[in-house]
């Protein structure tokens, strides 16, 4: 039975992957990018023991040597849907979860920065050239043309859409012309036999202020936004399993797995990703971005440290090897857990 009283889990916060990008300028730094699970992630688990297998004569068991084990291996699968987020986290902002350490170079940190530029001739801000770049095309200008021709669009939400896709008055004039004899010639169907359009020039949702276009401008400005911080992320993970051109010493990121208790700051690699999307969820109209998109990470753990004890949420030392001792007789996690140090960042 369903409550009213309904506690928000803080997914994002408490389920994410971390990627910690090495710094070539100063090797004892981290790029780290955060991306957080907006939905319920689909973890599987498998390790695997190595053991040698030893046949003696008229025995009828085996005896068997340990030789250790294989790193742990974690198929991670989950989706990023954009209505999904612009609904329930429409204030995601990219600076939140990329945060450079002091001493990073400025350079690197750009490479991880959409390229921006400026359009003088349309005015268009910087940070949002890339989203006009993307809707204001050959493909979308005539649908752009044919709104204007509508006679609930109100003057404000006419001059933006000219201004956005670069329409011209005249070309406004003629889409005018040509959009009023197509209406006279559906509303007289019915001498043919046809049933009239009724419907061509009522507004499913009207807009009659400026207020409510300034309402509609802010909100397609803020859904190209998490666009771009939806493409931001997939480059990302498509950099989990590619070094630094210019320093190939520098190896694919340390991906760090944080699902509650369950995986507590797990240290991965990545061995390789996949991307695919659910047709049935359709596509963003402006961008062809597809509005669901489903992603999985085939991670294998990656244990280090400084080769000595365990101790976990101690920086270094909580990533070397666990052994059954430290649940069996210090009652611990195997993780590395969520250290101290780390949680004082702000991206944390």
């Amino acid at each position: 039975m369903g409550s009213m009283y309904i506690m928000d889990r803080q997914l994002p916060e408490r389920a994410n992957l971390s990627f910690f990008f090495s710094n070539p300028i100063e090797g004892d730094e981290y790029f780290v990018v955060r991306m957080p699970f907006f939905e319920n992630p689909k973890i599987q688990e498998t390790k695997r023991a190595r053991y040698k297998k030893h046949s003696l004569l008229a025995r009828s068991s085996n005896l068997y040597t340990y030789l250790g084990a294989d790193s742990k291996k974690l198929s991670v699968s989950f989706s990023i849907t954009l209505p999904h987020i612009l609904e329930e986290y429409p204030n995601v902002i990219k600076d939140s979860f990329m945060t450079p350490p002091p001493g990073f170079a400025e350079d690197e940190k750009k490479r991880f920065v959409s390229p921006t530029h400026k359009d003088e001739q349309v005015g268009i801000p910087a940070d949002r050239y890339r989203h006009y770049h993307f809707t204001n095309n050959e493909f979308l200008d005539g649908q752009a043309l044919s709104l204007l021709s509508r006679t609930w669009v109100t003057d404000a939400e006419a001059d933006y859409i000219k201004g956005v896709y670069g329409i011209t008055n005249y070309e406004a004039k003629q889409q005018n012309s040509v959009n009023a004899k197509a209406i006279e010639f559906a509303k007289n169907l019915n001498l043919f036999g046809v049933q009239p359009l009724e419907s061509l020039e009522t507004p499913t949702i009207p807009m009659t202020n400026e207020k409510a276009a300034n309402k509609l401008e802010e909100s397609r400005w803020k859904r190209l936004d998490l666009i771009d911080i939806i493409i931001y992320w997939l480059n990302i993970i498509r950099s989990s399993v590619i070094n630094h051109s210019k320093n190939p010493l520098h190896g694919p990121p340390i991906i760090r797995l944080n699902h509650g208790l369950l995986y507590q700051d797990v240290p991965c690699i990545c061995n390789d990703y996949s991307v695919e999307w659910d047709e049935r969820a359709g596509y963003d109209l402006d961008t062809l971005l597809p509005r669901k998109l489903n992603i999985r990470l085939n991670l294998e753990e990656i244990r280090t440290g400084n080769f000595k004890n365990f101790n976990p949420n101690e920086i270094i030392e909580r990533d070397n090897l666990a052994g059954w001792e430290s649940v069996i007789s210090e009652g611990q996690s195997l993780d590395p857990g969520y250290n101290i140090y780390m949680k004082d960042k702000d991206w944390w």
